[in-house]
């Protein structure tokens, strides 16, 4: 009967694996984690100020009415800012440097400046009607009518019209809308 109890022992010994472990990775050294730490904080750091300088950079470029624009043009000159006047003449569709651009003069309190824009421009835009352009200041003059005659001119490739929020009933609107309530009813 002893041989029974020997025998189940050498049963579980050869069930038993003795294969060599391998060593599991101990806990991270202090150092290590405050080494990702860091980096992880050096890396959200980067991200948040690259998003806050290309958020910020549209948001700080400087307004300035046509006048104020003359008056600072030395601090002003290859600088990228917002100007503000109006047409005081119909524009004059030409070419500046094998483009197609639109020159036209601005006004705001006496002054003028002469402005060559690159793009087309709004579908309100007309003499009269306030403009805001981005760009910046370019030396030489530019195409078509000069009006400034300064030797410079303004080079704009963004140009919003300004408009009011005074809606005006058309002349033919009442006439319009019935003919639209007896077009659209059915037989």
């Amino acid at each position: 009967m002893d041989d029974a109890p020997a025998g189940k022992e050498q049963e579980a010994t050869q069930q038993t694996d003795l294969s060599p472990l391998t060593p599991r990775p101990g806990p991270r050294s202090a150092r290590a984690r405050r080494s990702v730490a860091a980096l992880v904080v050096v890396a959200v750091a980067a991200a948040v100020s690259l998003l806050v300088t290309n958020l910020l950079g549209d948001a700080s470029l400087f307004f300035y009415n046509a006048d104020e624009a003359v008056e600072r043009r030395d601090e002003l000159a290859g600088k990228r800012f917002t100007l503000q006047g109006t047409p005081i003449a119909a524009p004059v569709n030409t070419f500046f440097h094998d483009r197609p651009v639109l020159a036209f003069g601005v006004g705001f309190n006496a002054v003028v400046v002469d402005v060559v824009h690159s793009g087309d421009p709004p579908e309100l835009f007309q003499p009269g009607v306030p403009v805001v352009l981005e760009g910046a200041w370019r030396l030489g003059p530019g195409p078509g009518p000069v009006i400034a005659d300064d030797g410079w001119h303004f080079a704009s490739d963004r140009m919003l019209v300004k408009h009011d929020n005074d809606y005006r009933q058309r002349d033919n609107y009442t006439e319009r809308i019935s003919e639209a309530e007896e077009g659209g009813s059915l037989p």
